[in-house]
């Protein structure tokens, strides 16, 4: 018999649940964000918003991280990542109709 580490943890990951509008508007970053805007622009921004991070499975918190890891890289090409994330997104808006090619 096989004998496991009780100390381990199971490397299942979880199902991502994705995020829903409410949920995105409970950020601080995305209040900051949306003050700067239009309460019209924001009732659009927050749409987009939610289709992006649910897109890429990421929280705007953890996108700013990223985003600021990058600028901090001394790599050109490391630098390219969200930017590259971003265009991959309008890409796929554009396969799914979303947006003019």
């Amino acid at each position: 018999m096989k004998r496991t580490n009780p100390t381990k943890r199971s490397k299942v990951k979880e199902k991502f649940k994705g995020f829903s509008e409410k949920q995105l508007l409970e950020y601080p970053e995305v209040q900051t964000w949306l003050r700067t805007v239009s309460e019209k622009s924001a009732k659009l921004y927050i749409k987009c918003l939610e289709k992006f991070c649910n897109w890429c499975k990421k929280s705007p918190e953890q996108l700013i991280l990223d985003r600021d890891k990058e600028l901090k890289s001394t790599n050109p090409n490391g630098r390219t990542e969200t930017r590259n994330l971003i265009l991959d997104f309008r890409k796929y808006l554009e396969e799914q109709g979303y947006a003019p090619k």
